[in-house]
């Protein structure tokens, strides 16, 4: 009956790590797949004599809609070496971070999807750091482009606001899994001793 127990709990406290670690990896591709960061600005020096533009963010990709002074909308989308090699207006020297910040996203969705599979402690703790080195990354570019005096408003989008609860998801089954461990641990112990002394 004993051992039946702890099968029996374990198999739960694994499928309750393996649930929110699928969790944080949907959470963590929703922040992927939605621009993390928007900004809107107004020029009165354009060729046409006034307008403004916009530009929603992402890691690899930047969509920037332009309405010049006769109201004619202009929609370019920059992807990946475009989008990270070009020096265009709106990237503020954020460049460098970028191309880090996609790499570790996709690591990040790697690792938590190799971690469902396999139980083992960096696997686990790896995707919980990856996530909130992106959370940095992010908040820095939103910095740094909010810091132009032309912009009149920027803001953090879906994006970034998902990175949270994946990263609280990677913290609460790396932290499950190892208050098992250590209870198993603990436990063993205990029997070890309780066997010695008969």
């Amino acid at each position: 009956m004993s051992i039946f127990r702890k099968t029996s709990g374990h198999s739960t406290v694994s499928t309750l790590r393996k649930t929110l670690t699928v969790l944080g990896c949907l959470f963590f591709l929703f922040s992927f797949i939605f621009p993390f960061y928007y900004a809107h600005w107004i020029s009165a020096l354009s060729p046409l004599g006034g307008g403004d533009w916009s530009t929603y963010y992402w890691s690899y990709k930047a969509d920037e809609h332009y309405v010049n002074a006769l109201s004619q909308l202009h929609v370019s989308q920059f992807w990946f070496s475009d989008y990270w090699l070009n020096n265009y207006e709106f990237v503020f020297d954020i460049q460098s971070v970028l191309i880090p910040m996609f790499v570790v996203q996709l690591l990040t969705l790697a690792l938590g999807l190799v971690s469902i599979r396999f139980d083992r402690r960096n696997l686990l703790l790896l995707p919980f750091l990856f996530s909130l080195v992106i959370a940095v990354l992010m908040t820095y570019v939103g910095q740094r482009i909010s810091g132009d005096v032309l912009a009149i408003s920027t803001v953090y989008q879906m994006g970034y606001y998902l990175v949270y609860p994946s990263l609280a998801m990677f913290l609460f089954a790396f932290l499950l899994r190892e208050v098992t461990r250590n209870r198993e641990r603990a436990r063993a112990e205990t029997e070890a001793l309780g066997l010695s002394h008969l």
